[in-house]
């Protein structure tokens, strides 16, 4: 079985050095490693020319394309049976890959989607920061995923967490089910945010699907993080972010979303279910249209007005061509749901039951020594779990002795 972990680049490759050391750590010869490099504006390609592994592999397209068609190109160019994303900030937990590796041959899911541990690249804050380790989402034993519970709670605007969705980016999808949900023309992502159309199209048609409470990638924030400049906002004063970069590149893009772009992850999620219901419409799936309204305009909490006007005027629009304006009116009426106290009183549990660690090895700071404190705490045990050797408890234990 060979598996494909494929890197799309940004404009610069700031981080995509360490981003590849991470990945060629990984000890498996039938891996490939793809770079997709979207055009960049440095020096990207010597960063991966100093690299001497057979198994990389480095494509770049002659132009400047949206986020969708760079993912897309470097999908094309991988040969794996099984395909993986990350971003060029983030990183692989190559220690645990062997896991994944038997999971996937002994399961041979459609998808495996895991719970990984963040990174926080210390630009981004301005300080450095520990990694927390929290006891339910490592060890955890592979959960096949409820498609109908999913699909129900997707279109009611009430699927969280909504990372909870079949992904291919910090997940892996087999390269047959991909084939599957691609359209006519072969094209497997059809929205502007590939990973989440990819969760998305995949939930409303169905599969086998593990979630598995432990990680096998890190995901990096940065200051090239598209999700993190998309929950900014527009603040003038913070000048040009990814997002907006994202959003610009999108409209040369003949497969961008149906709803116009704004910088807010919660109408971005709307956004990719309405495009994805439209191009692959199937009978029955119906979006809950007040409730996806009113979670979308929930957010505009604390934006600026300028965000605010935004957002509304394009959800009104929406309305206004689906015929359903008296949706919109109510829903901008609801008032937020607060948190219950049985959900505060688990993250607070969760919280407790948690480790943290230095990421930080002899004063350098950045993903290539955070994913190998890491691995180092999480050890085998995993493999020792799914292998009938240990149990969770006990990987736990160790796993804090380690810390």
């Amino acid at each position: 079985m060979k598996i494909s972990l494929i890197i799309p680049t940004r404009e610069r490759a700031t981080y995509l050095k360490e981003s590849l050391k991470t990945a060629l750590a990984i000890d498996d010869k039938n891996v490939e490693i793809v770079v997709s490099d979207n055009a960049s504006l440095d020096n990207t390609k010597d960063v991966v020319e100093e690299f001497s592994d057979a198994r990389l592999k480095y494509f770049r397209s002659n132009e400047r394309v949206s986020m969708r068609a760079n993912f897309e190109n470097g999908l094309r160019k991988s040969t794996g049976d099984y395909v993986s994303f990350i971003g060029d900030d983030d990183g692989y937990l190559s220690g645990q890959f062997e896991s994944l590796r038997i999971l996937l041959e002994k399961e041979r899911p459609d998808n495996i989607t895991w719970v990984p541990v963040s990174y926080s690249w210390p630009e981004a804050q301005g300080e450095h920061s520990k990694l927390k380790i929290r006891r339910r989402n490592v060890f955890g034993p592979p959960k096949e995923i409820d498609c109908e519970r999913q699909r129900h709670d997707l279109l009611a605007g009430t699927l969280e967490p909504q990372g909870a969705a079949p992904a291919i980016y910090h997940g892996i999808a087999a390269r047959e089910f991909v084939n599957r949900i691609s359209s006519s023309s072969g094209v497997c992502f059809n929205g502007s945010i590939p990973d989440i159309f990819f969760g998305y199209r995949s939930i409303l048609e169905g599969g086998k699907f593990l979630r598995v409470h432990h990680p096998f990638s890190m995901p990096g924030r940065s200051n090239a993080s598209t999700g993190a400049a998309q929950s900014s906002g527009s603040d003038p004063s913070a000048g040009q972010n990814s997002g907006v970069l994202f959003g610009q590149e999108n409209q040369s893009d003949d497969l961008r979303d149906i709803i116009d772009y704004a910088l807010s992850v919660p109408l971005a999620l709307f956004s990719t279910l309405e495009t994805t219901i439209e191009r692959f419409p199937i009978a029955g799936q119906r979006p809950d249209y007040r409730e996806w309204y009113a979670y979308v305009l929930d957010s505009c909490k604390g934006r600026s007005e300028a965000d605010k006007r935004s957002i509304h005027s394009i959800l009104a629009q929406h309305a206004i061509d689906k015929g359903i304006t008296p949706l919109f009116e109510t829903a901008k009426k609801r008032k937020p749901a607060k948190r219950s106290a049985g959900e505060r009183l688990a993250r607070e549990i969760s919280n407790i039951r948690s480790i943290k660690i230095d990421s930080k090895l002899n004063d350098t700071d950045n993903i290539v020594t955070a994913t190998g404190a890491l691995d180092v705490v999480l050890g085998n045990e995993y493999k020792d779990i799914l292998l009938n050797r240990k149990s969770r408890s006990a990987a736990w234990k160790a796993a804090k002795e380690r810390s």
